[in-house]
């Protein structure tokens, strides 16, 4: 083959037209970088606040109450109730010509009750969410969160 000057300059024309030229493109992605920009801590704090109970108070007192009787009865009685009274009766055998039973008294109890006015000291628990943010120095800060309304 004979190498001459046309053909070379063919050659490099034919080349010259040939010439890639690379073409680049670049492709988007979109991604999420997750870190830590902050912290909540919640905490529950129980409050005691001692409160002032009125009420009243209820003493039930037994009143005894002796009742002389000189009955002579047939037979004995146990005891009953007159109400609020308990009624215990209280017996003696004579012995005379013949025996005879005699109701010589009565004991009375009854029952009494006295109200009065007391004052009552109680404590009364409440809790409390506290929600805090972490700070860049790492401390803790309450921070005020509002308050939605409660479900029905």
């Amino acid at each position: 083959m004979s190498d001459s000057p046309t053909d070379r300059s063919n050659a490099s024309a034919s080349a010259a037209q040939h010439t890639v030229l690379p073409v680049f493109a670049e492709a988007l992605a979109l991604g999420v970088d997750a870190k830590s920009v902050g912290a909540l801590r919640v905490r529950i704090e129980v409050e005691a606040a001692p409160q002032h109970l009125p009420g009243e108070e209820c003493v039930e007192q037994a009143l005894v109450q002796r009742v002389p009787r000189d009955v002579a009865v047939a037979a004995a009685r146990p005891p009953w109730s007159e109400g609020d009274t308990l009624v215990v009766p209280v017996y003696t055998e004579r012995v005379e010509v013949r025996r005879t039973l005699v109701l010589t008294e009565e004991i009375r109890i009854a029952r009494h009750a006295l109200r009065r006015p007391v004052s009552t000291e109680a404590v009364a628990r409440r809790e409390r969410a506290v929600v805090e943010r972490r700070q860049p120095d790492g401390s803790w800060r309450e921070i005020e969160v509002p308050s939605t309304p409660a479900h029905e």
